[in-house]
């Protein structure tokens, strides 16, 4: 999944380290850094890191706000994804909200799902922003393909 990632900073010297995870696209500038104010208190250095931080990300959201007008509008006809709403595999629901808007959930987030062609949709925010969902129905089976950079996941409906 986009976005998990690990940064570990020993500093043996000092006697110190710190080890922090990220759930986020933008995960590497998160955990470096938090690296990095780290040791600026450590060694009572002038703090930049987290100003520096601000910045890259401030960079990298300016683009993707300015691609915002030309995503797909995101009201959809509730008739023709009905097979698709409901609870899938490890907690998700497929589910409408808002002004006929599709979006995957869980507990601890949801996504906008925005629509595109042949049963394909783009999420359209947070840590899954950019991620293609995909609905294939077989057998009376109706499942969900997750697909993040190199990541896919399948999950089943349930319910």
């Amino acid at each position: 999944w986009t976005g998990y990632l690990t940064n570990m900073l020993l500093l043996p010297e000092a006697n110190a380290g710190v080890v922090i995870f990220a759930n986020h696209a933008f995960g590497g500038t998160f955990t470096w850094s938090m690296s990095f104010a780290f040791a600026e208190l450590l060694y009572g250095l002038e703090p930049q890191a987290l100003d520096l931080g601000h910045e890259a990300l401030a960079g990298m959201a300016g683009p993707l706000e300015a691609q915002l007008p030309l995503m797909p509008d995101p009201e959809i006809d509730p008739e023709a994804v009905a097979g698709w709403l409901g609870v899938y595999e490890n907690g998700w629901t497929v589910e409408i909200r808002d002004e006929n808007q599709l979006w995957l959930a869980r507990p601890d987030r949801a996504y906008l799902l925005l629509p595109l062609p042949a049963n394909t949709f783009l999420a359209a925010n947070g840590d899954a922003a950019g991620a293609m969902i995909r609905f294939t129905t077989a057998d009376d089976q109706t499942v969900l393909t997750l697909a993040a950079g190199e990541v896919v996941m399948q999950l089943n409906k349930v319910d």
